[in-house]
């Protein structure tokens, strides 16, 4: 199966107002009535117009590409270890004689983020170019940041002294 990766940037910043800050907003102005909600409603409002939300520039290329990025690293590098942990799991229990087998490459990812040239004139052989690199460096940082979080794992096991001599059974210590 192959999962393609397309933003709607226009609309992904849309639906952030809807499920964040607008609908925090818009309980709050209904009771607005009260001073302390009015004051909360004049800081969040201060909030959204100095965040990136509210943009100074038109959304280059090179945004939708590390908005893009910021998905794969809050949800894909999590969830596609756990679905294959998860089917691992279902096959074990239906097919035991199928554990030792590797699971081939089931799931592959795409994107058009930076590489779509629908019409969009900033998006250029560069950008293409721009965007696997971006992919690739975001995989490798984060292939990296395993690495280490595993060497300081397996070096606290290997400096860890073994036991002297013969161990007493936990039902000799009572």
């Amino acid at each position: 199966m192959s999962v393609v990766y397309q933003q709607l940037i226009t609309e992904l910043q849309a639906e952030t107002y809807l499920d964040g800050g607008f609908d925090h907003f818009f309980g709050l102005a209904v009771d607005a009535g009260e001073t302390e909600n009015v004051t909360e409603v004049a800081d969040l409002i201060d909030l959204l117009w100095s965040s990136d939300e509210v943009r100074s520039r038109k959304t280059l290329v090179y945004d939708e590409i590390n908005n893009g990025l910021h998905y794969f690293n809050v949800s894909l590098f999590q969830a596609i270890p756990q679905v294959y942990r998860n089917l691992r799991s279902a096959l074990n229990d239906i097919y035991p004689e199928l554990e030792k087998m590797v699971l081939p490459p089931l799931l592959r990812f795409g994107s058009w983020i930076g590489g779509d040239r629908d019409g969009n004139p900033f998006v250029t052989h560069q950008t293409t170019e721009q965007a696997v690199l971006m992919h690739a460096d975001n995989v490798l940082r984060y292939y990296s940041k395993q690495l280490k979080h595993l060497r300081k794992r397996l070096l606290h096991c290997a400096t860890r002294p073994l036991p002297a001599g013969k161990l007493m059974p936990i039902g000799n210590l009572v």
